[in-house]
Formats: C-alpha cells, sequence, structure tokens
C-alpha cells in the first residue's frame, strides 16, 4: 500500500509539472483565441512563477500543522478548481487568475509530497521514494508537456485543464485513501536531521551558495526568456510547424532525464556555456535545416542544467541541503517569471530573433558565479572543511 501511494503522488506530481509548462507550447494559439499580444499571454507564465516562488513557501509555513495526507490531497483539489477556472476562462484576466490558484496549489503539492513520500518508507528507502516522486515531475516534461501541446493543437488549449482536473480529482482521491499512514504534521522543509531554520538560513548565505544561487537565477531566467516564447521562436526562426512544437518540447524532457547520471562540476560549466552558445546562434541563424540541430543542442544543453544543480546545492552542506534545494525552487521560479517579463519586454520592442542574443547574454553571464562558487568550495576544502 505505501509503495502504491507513493506512485500516486509521482502522478500528482506529473499532473502539477505539465500544467506549469504546457503553455509555453501553446503560447501563440492562446494568445490568438484571448486576443491578446504574445507579451501579455507570456506573462501568464511569469504571474504562476511569481506566485509559486513567494507564495508557496508562506502557505507552506502557515499550514505546517495541519496533517500532511490532507493538504496533499486538498491542494490536488484545489489544483483541480483552479484547471476547471482556466478551462472556463474567455478572458485574460480569469485565466491570469487561474494560473495564481495553480501555482499556490503546486507549490503546496511540490513541497509536501516529498514529506509525505518519505514519511511512508523506512530510512534506508526515503532516496527511492523521493527519486520516484521526481520521476512524475521528469515525466511532465518528457510526455506530459508534448501530450499537452498536441491535444491543445487538435481540440484547443483549454482541452487540457478540463482533462488536468478531472485527473487531478482522482489522483486526489487516490493519495488520501492509499497514504492515511502519512498524518503526522511534518516540517514544511527540510528534514529531522537538519539545522534549526534560523541556523539553517544563516549557514546558507555563504559565497558558495549565494553565488550558486546567483548563477542558478540567471541561468533559468536566461531560458526561461526564449523558452516562454518557444513555439512563435521557433516558428518564426527554425520554420518548425506548430503541430511539431511537443516534438522538440519532448527533447528537453529527455534530455533532462539523461542528465540525471552526469552530474559533474565541468558539467555544470559546459552545459551553461553550450546553453549561451546555441540560444545565440539561433539568434542568427534563420530559417536555415541546421536550425533544428542548433535547437536540439539547446534542449539538451538547457535541461542537462538542472539535476547538475541541485545536485551542488545538496553537497554544499549536509546540514541544511533540503533548506537549500527548496531555496533553489523559489529562485528558479523567480527567474521563471523574470525570464517571461524579459521575453515580453523584448518582444514588444524587437524582432523575435532578439530573444536568442538577449537569453545567450543573460545565460553567459551565470558562467563567472558557477567558477566563484567553485573557487570558494575549493578554499573551503584546502581548510578541512567537509564541502563538495
Amino acid at each position: 500500500m505505501k509503495n502504491i501511494a507513493i506512485y500516486w503522488i509521482a502522478a500528482g506530481a506529473f499532473l502539477v509539472g505539465t500544467s506549469e509548462l504546457v503553455i509555453a507550447g501553446l503560447l501563440d494559439t492562446l494568445a490568438a483565441d484571448l486576443n491578446v499580444s504574445l507579451a501579455a499571454a507570456g506573462q501568464l507564465v511569469a504571474v504562476y512563477s511569481f506566485a509559486f516562488a513567494i507564495g508557496s513557501p508562506v502557505l507552506t509555513a502557515l499550514t505546517a500543522r495541519v496533517n500532511r495526507t490532507k493538504l496533499l490531497a486538498g491542494s490536488l483539489v484545489t489544483f483541480a478548481a483552479g484547471c476547471l477556472v482556466a478551462f472556463v476562462s474567455h478572458d485574460y484576466a480569469l485565466l491570469l487568475l487561474s494560473r495564481i490558484v495553480l501555482a499556490l496549489s503546486a507549490g503546496i503539492y511540490t513541497v509536501v509530497s516529498l514529506h509525505v513520500g518519505t514519511s511512508l518508507v523506512p530510512p534506508e528507502k526515503k532516496g527511492r521514494a523521493v527519486g520516484t516522486i521526481l520521476l512524475g515531475t521528469s515525466g511532465s516534461m518528457v510526455l506530459g508537456v508534448p501530450l499537452g501541446v498536441a491535444v491543445g493543437h487538435a481540440f484547443g488549449w483549454r482541452a487540457n485543464f478540463a482533462l488536468l482536473a478531472a485527473l487531478a480529482l482522482v489522483v486526489a482521491l487516490a493519495v488520501r485513501m492509499t497514504a492515511k499512514a502519512a498524518s503526522e504534521a511534518t516540517p514544511s522543509v527540510g528534514s529531522a536531521d537538519e539545522l534549526p531554520r534560523g541556523q539553517r538560513l544563516a549557514r546558507a548565505l555563504n559565497g558558495r551558495a549565494v553565488s550558486a544561487l546567483g548563477s542558478s537565477l540567471l541561468w533559468i531566467t536566461g531560458y526561461s526568456t526564449v523558452y516562454t516564447y518557444i513555439s512563435p521562436f521557433l516558428q518564426t526562426r527554425s520554420q518548425v510547424p506548430g503541430g511539431q512544437i511537443g516534438s522538440v518540447l519532448l527533447l528537453f524532457g529527455v534530455c533532462g532525464v539523461a542528465a540525471d547520471r552526469w552530474g559533474t562540476s565541468k558539467t555544470l560549466t559546459w552545459t551553461i556555456a553550450l546553453h549561451a552558445a546555441a540560444l545565440l546562434l539561433l539568434s542568427v541563424a534563420g530559417q536555415r535545416p541546421w536550425s533544428a540541430l542548433i535547437a536540439g543542442a539547446w534542449a539538451c544543453s538547457a535541461w542537462m542544467t538542472l539535476p547538475v544543480l541541485q545536485v551542488r546545492f545538496a553537497s554544499l552542506d549536509s546540514r541544511s541541503s533540503g533548506f537549500l534545494i527548496s531555496l533553489n525552487s523559489s529562485v528558479i521560479h523567480l527567474g521563471i517569471a523574470l525570464g517571461a517579463a524579459l521575453g515580453g519586454i523584448v518582444i514588444e520592442a524587437a524582432p523575435l530573433n532578439a530573444l536568442g542574443g538577449i537569453g545567450a547574454a543573460v545565460v553567459a553571464a551565470a558562467l563567472p558565479l558557477v567558477a566563484l562558487s567553485f573557487r570558494a568550495s575549493s578554499a573551503v576544502r584546502a581548510e578541512g572543511t567537509n564541502v563538495n
């Protein structure tokens, strides 16, 4: 029963991950349907990420004493309600409201799911439980988003949210029924062997962690500047038909999963450098046959970076690793919002191809911070401190 519960929790992670990312692949269709500009449609991504980054830690802390299983199932019910609001939205303001509801419910689910999942298994199996739940998130990139784009092009973008709402209610009921054993109130972040919140914050505010967080913010901001507008960008620059955008998004997800096995310091530096180079080349390649190959290089380099960053934060300080990973999650969503906002400004003032150059510059700015973080780690190791 416990293993079944973890699989259902992973299914919920699949749904919330799909709802966050699928919008980018349908941006041009959605903008045309709501009669708004691409820049305005892109702010649906920015608002979601701002709400996730700022609101979910606050709500998770406020609900710290609520039964974790009930909160997990309740967040999925709220998520389903947000999907239904999106489904019936026929104006921009209502859809914007639905994105806020989805972001807050998804944020709570993302944090609480890991605690419920690990509470169901003995200590020696906690890592496997976390991996299974995170596989749901990876699956949303690999399968959920491409399928969602295909559904959107076939039946309209609203069909995605109707389907997600129905599935979320089923998963919420399954989670509640199979995970009753995890009823104790647990902390919103971290684990029992970590330091108290205040001490974790103090330990996190060091040169290694701050520079690593800065590199994470710049990397995802540059990425989001282009990815938010990926559908019109690829159709304009690389002649990728709208119906094939899902195939490109599938490549993003596959590369992210493959990178789980390649977490090294050099990988982080090289993937960020390749990411910046690919975006720059996309901005000048125009409609040439090899533009699709550059898009593929961008996809692989972009999503090979994320798991390496997570490994980096997990190894910076064993007693505050959970806090650092949680903090990085908020930083990443903040960067997604900033990138969507920056991309909106760019396409209002310049041609679409300018997105690649701007995104490349922001991504490249992360490289000095990566070097600084690893240099600081080397200095600490030289002093005999056990860090990565």
